[in-house]
């Protein structure tokens, strides 16, 4: 937001815009805006621009869909032990890194496992002291054969029981670093439950104090950085798709674009509809998507059409009119009203007002846009 606030304070203060008369690609531009920024004031709004081509670019489909959490990015934290809740360092809607503290139980049945191991750690310390010197005193003849056997089974049973215990905490949710720190401990029987995935709180249904049961669920965490977007469409469509094919989806009523691919087409007719469903994975940055979302979906087909595109970042709007910025020369660009044929995913292909080979602003066109429209300036019609 700092950044974007400088972005804007720079071009209030650098912008300039001049009228000038243009010619040029087979039709008369009367009074057309110029904008000319330095070479601090291009960067600042981070400004590229692209070449106007011919080009060919998928068909799409285009569906309503509705938006769903990403289920492959979603984690259930349960009570893994038959425990009371003790502490809580989360609420609902937070947001959480990997690892994080969401809460605290306390179990008798944890504090047994505990003592547990450490009884069988100090077992195995003194069976392998046994071990040792049995070893050592044979190479004398000291102790028999026998013996030595003896005291290495103890030793290697030992062994056995504490990795065992060694699992049980680990499956109690205790880590590596936690089991080697128990014999540090004063107090037995709490168990810190930590975030397996960065991500949102959701489904938080622990209270304070509440006794809770092995496999109970506590709450959910989703990283939301990608969603689910799930679309039915008529079942001819099938074999005009495939998974991997790009797509994007906007929300309706803004023009905002999210990349994203299809991952899985059905296999089965809705009964009632005759439809079939396509799911999307599809990018969530800005964490603008949310599940129960309505958006309006296009998917690429198999076959492809041709024509003059120009990337939709490029084409803006202004009033009544549809522009794009040309440059002229670098650092100097011209607005011109553009009549536009269709959308398919990021491109737009133009019908009139540029022609194949001119550059047109891309990244930095809203700004342009943004910034006349402040200033005041008229607009002449071509």
């Amino acid at each position: 937001m700092i950044r974007q606030g400088l972005i804007w304070i720079l071009l209030a203060c650098w912008m300039s815009t001049a009228m000038a008369e243009e010619h040029g690609h087979g039709h008369e531009h009367e009074k057309e805006t110029v904008v000319s920024l330095n070479a601090a004031q291009m960067q600042a709004i981070g400004l590229s621009v692209e070449k106007v081509t011919v080009r060919e670019v998928p068909s799409v489909i285009r569906a309503p869909g509705q938006v769903a959490f990403n289920a492959y990015a979603m984690a259930d934290v349960t009570a893994r032990v038959d425990a009371v809740v003790v502490d809580r360092e989360v609420r609902l809607g937070d947001q959480v890194s990997r690892g994080a503290t969401l809460l605290e139980l306390e179990s008798p049945a944890f504090a047994r496992a505990q003592a547990n191991y450490l009884r069988l750690l100090a077992e195995v310390r003194r069976t392998g002291a046994d071990f040792r010197r049995a070893k050592a005193l044979s190479v004398d003849k000291i102790v028999s054969r026998a013996r030595l056997n003896e005291a290495e089974s103890a030793y290697l049973a030992a062994k056995a029981e504490l990795a065992s215990a060694r699992a049980a905490l680990a499956v109690f949710g205790l880590d590596a670093q936690g089991i080697d720190k128990l014999t540090e401990l004063r107090r037995y029987g709490r168990l810190v439950v930590r975030a397996p995935i960065d991500g949102r709180v959701f489904n938080d249904r622990f209270r304070l104090g509440q006794h809770v049961q092995a496999g109970e669920l506590l709450l959910q965490l989703v990283d939301e950085s990608t969603v689910w977007v799930d679309v039915r469409v008529p079942a001819s469509e099938r074999e005009s798709l495939q998974p991997g094919s790009i797509a994007c989806v906007r929300i309706t009523g803004r023009d905002e674009t999210f990349p994203g691919r299809i991952v899985a087409i059905g296999h089965e007719l809705d009964p009632a509809t005759r439809t079939l469903g396509v799911r999307l994975e599809v990018g969530n940055d800005g964490d603008h998507l949310h599940a129960g979302m309505f958006v309006e979906a296009e998917m690429a087909r198999r076959d492809r059409i041709k024509g003059l595109f120009v990337p939709s970042r490029a084409v803006q709007r202004q009033g009544g009119e549809t522009i794009v910025f040309v440059e002229e020369e670098p650092g100097r660009y011209i607005r011109r009203e553009i009549v536009v044929d269709e959308r398919v995913l990021d491109w737009t292909r133009v019908r009139e007002g540029v022609a194949e080979g001119e550059r047109v602003v891309v990244d930095g066109a809203f700004a342009l846009a943004a910034e006349l429209a402040k200033s005041g300036f008229a607009v002449h019609q071509h």
